[in-house]
């Protein structure tokens, strides 16, 4: 369903000119974009659809297009997307190499925050969409707009063994890696291919990324994938004294993931009080403390509890007045005669 050419130019004008006079959309800035691939003699992959060979009701998607190349420059040419573009956009990298990750070597690659416990309501109210894109764009402005994420790094190879952990589906075959790029594997003995599975996630703009992405390889082999811990609680009959302390720390560690959650998505809603105290009904008041102690989530500085150093210098300004009276206020008057 594509009409493919291959073109090279000379200078920039020319080749809008092309574009232009056979159809396609090009942008007013395009010379600019155009004039450095033009510079370093590379070569342009034009596509159209024809809608004439679409097959028949397959309307809702195209076909992948695979395109191999051989160059001593690991890259992706980002930027002439972007000449067409309006705002962001959200690019994800998948890469297999024989011996480890990849990584972006003009701009910083960064982890995805992960190992983070957060409240069961995410899963249960199906907000768990919801909650990655919100957690993807903190991140992306944390970072400055201007980083790569890693989502998942991984050993891959067969005899390797866990491919994941927790796993959400099926690892690959070995035949969809031949068919996606990797032409090192042996389907016929693919135990003794080694691949390595590295996925980059880069929201992008022209402002914050004005070069295109060049990346190496490296001999990193570290797991690595965006994993996000949901517990239940416990049931049954919670009256004894191990129950009853069970439900404060419920209280206590939900409380903590309710301030995990504000601090990688910025969600903060009021009503989260009520799957905090779900359980309260059910401590008994002589076992119930004064107060829920708060410990703010890593990294929240500036989220809710961020000012936990008011409350260390409060209970140092309190202490030291509980030992003044002590030495000074407790002692017995002398009345003189």
């Amino acid at each position: 369903e594509y009409d493919v050419i291959i073109l090279s130019a000379k200078e920039s004008t020319g080749l809008k000119r092309w574009l232009i006079e056979n159809g396609y959309k090009i942008p007013e800035q395009a010379e600019e974009v155009l004039d450095p691939y033009i510079k370093n003699k590379l070569k342009f992959f034009v596509v159209k659809v024809d809608k004439e060979k679409i097959p028949s009701g397959q309307t809702d998607y195209l076909r992948p297009l695979q395109i191999e190349y051989r160059s001593d420059r690991f890259m992706l040419p980002i930027r002439l997307g972007m000449a067409n573009a309006d705002g962001e956009q959200d690019m994800i990298v998948y890469a297999f190499t024989r011996q480890g990750r990849i990584e972006c070597t003009n701009y910083r690659t960064v982890k995805i925050p992960t190992d983070r416990n957060i409240p069961k309501f995410v899963k249960d109210k199906g907000r768990f969409g919801e909650f990655y894109k919100d957690l993807f764009a903190m991140a992306h402005d944390r970072e400055g707009r201007n980083s790569v994420f890693l989502e998942y790094a991984w050993n891959v190879t067969p005899n390797f063994g866990m491919k994941c952990d927790p796993c959400v589906g099926p690892p690959p075959m070995y035949q969809e890696f031949v068919d996606a790029g990797a032409d090192w594997v042996d389907p016929n003995n693919a135990w003794s291919s080694s691949i390595f599975f590295t996925r980059l996630h880069v929201r992008y703009s022209r402002e914050e990324f004005p070069q295109d992405l060049f990346f190496q390889v490296t001999p990193n082999a570290e797991q690595s994938q965006g994993r996000y811990i949901i517990t239940n609680p416990a049931t049954g009959d919670m009256s004894c004294q191990q129950g009853q302390d069970y439900l404060r720390d419920l209280e206590f560690r939900r409380k903590r993931e309710v301030d995990e959650l504000a601090a990688l998505t910025g969600w903060n809603d009021p009503r989260y009080a009520r799957y905090i105290y779900e359980y309260s009904d059910r401590i008994h008041e002589p076992n119930r403390g004064s107060m829920i102690p708060f410990v703010p989530a890593p990294g929240d500085s500036n989220g809710p509890g961020g000012g936990s150093w008011q409350a260390i210098v409060g209970l140092l300004a309190f202490s030291l007045f509980s030992i003044f009276w002590l030495f000074y206020g407790a002692r017995p008057k002398h009345v003189a005669k």
